[in-house]
């Protein structure tokens, strides 16, 4: 029950997950279209399109604080006969028979991918709830990121490949409530309260009458003693900072052309191979591992892809803080940043023999951020500012 070590009794695992669902649904369309006015041979046209969806939930709190669930879905398409020949025309060799042993044979393998797409979200609260000197702190951490392989065209997919792309948000936010922390000393907490206010704690009166004889009661406890106005005009300024709020995030984000291997398990390829889990999961991909992925063969060589490969960050702060230094008269202060950074590449066979390429990188950006322009708001020569301020362009650039 100690208050110093409460934090252990909230220290708790969950080893099960609380929920995971699974749904899957097919979903089978026939079209049978007949011209009024065409030849016999092209007076019908039949389109077939067979899909099956599959969706996975998981949620997990591993423990009180610490939060985590997975989303995924699978899109794949069951491949038929054509009914129709390439002329347009309806295949008189059509073998129903064999079209189903087809289908059968290629729900056992669960179709071919069509597109595959995860998310997961990850947050932590650090427990500062139950530390008595923290208890004015919050902190959350948070993890998101997503994956997505989408398959190329079933005309081009063989020499242009697949698109795969992810994405991942990390934000660490915080926030202090400076009030909670001074009034864990009554005395801090007497000069917080308005002047005439105070908090006294409530005694029950003893109405028995005194016996004969027995001793008389002691002298009236001494009224809690309240803080002068002079200690207040001179600790209460001390105090000004009230709350403060601070986020920090950052968001990656990145799509490859040319794919050229199919998800099997979690987007990965079979083996748990390719793309890799740090890609998966999120993570921003560097130059060495698309090299890397290029010399395992999975990324299409042919000069006729023409999509490019990006990679794309951003990050952000955004800080404040309040300050009261007295009552009723708020100061505001804030700080905010925003960096943006674009790249993009052709990785490629340029017909040279060289193999893959890095061709035409083009890197843009932009940047923002707050500044406290007060030393040099009162200067007197402003033509020297302005040249200090040409000078700085450089330094930004």
């Amino acid at each position: 029950n100690d208050k110093l070590i409460r934090f252990i009794t909230q220290f708790n695992i969950n080893p099960l997950p609380n929920s995971f669902s699974f749904s899957t649904g097919l979903d089978r369309r026939y079209g049978n279209r007949a011209f009024r006015f065409s030849t016999p041979e092209y007076g019908t046209s039949i389109t077939k399109l067979f899909y099956w969806d599959r969706k996975y939930n998981l949620q997990w709190d591993l423990t009180q604080s610490l939060k985590f669930s997975f989303n995924a879905s699978n899109n794949s398409a069951i491949d038929e006969l054509a009914v129709m020949d390439s002329l347009g025309r309806v295949d008189p060799n059509y073998d129903e028979k064999r079209n189903k042993e087809l289908i059968w044979d290629n729900i056992r393998r669960l179709g071919r991918p069509k597109n595959y797409m995860h998310n997961y979200n990850a947050s932590y609260n650090l427990p500062t709830r139950h530390i008595p000197l923290m208890d004015w702190i919050q902190v959350t951490a948070q993890g998101s990121g997503t994956f997505a392989w989408l398959a190329g065209s079933e005309n081009v997919v063989d020499f242009l490949g697949n698109v795969i792309q992810n994405s991942q948000t990390r934000q660490l936010s915080a926030n202090l409530n400076f009030d909670a922390l001074y009034d864990k000393w009554s005395y801090l907490q007497k000069i917080n309260q308005p002047a005439g206010q105070s908090n006294p704690t409530p005694r029950t009166r003893d109405r028995t009458a005194p016996q004969p004889g027995a001793p008389q009661p002691a002298a009236r406890e001494k009224k809690d003693r309240q803080p002068s106005w002079i200690e207040r005009l001179l600790i209460r300024p001390l105090m000004s900072l009230r709350k403060g709020r601070l986020t920090y995030s950052e968001n990656l984000a990145s799509l490859v052309p040319g794919f050229k291997a199919l998800p099997k398990y979690l987007g990965l390829a079979s083996g748990f191979g390719d793309p890799g889990w740090a890609y998966v999961l999120g993570m921003d991909p560097t130059q060495t591992w698309l090299d890397e992925i290029g010399r395992r063969g999975m990324i299409t060589e042919d000069i006729r892809l023409n999509q490019q490969f990006s990679r794309n960050y951003n990050q952000t702060l955004d800080a404040r803080l309040t300050l009261e230094p007295f009552s009723e008269f708020n100061i505001e202060i804030s700080l905010n940043k925003n960096y943006t950074r674009n790249y993009l590449e052709f990785f490629k066979n340029d017909g040279s023999g060289a193999g893959l390429k890095h061709l035409t990188p083009t890197e843009v950006g932009s940047f923002n951020i707050s500044y406290l322009g007060i030393n040099t708001l009162f200067g007197k020569n402003v033509d020297s500012l302005y040249a200090q301020f040409e000078r700085n362009r450089a330094i930004f650039s």
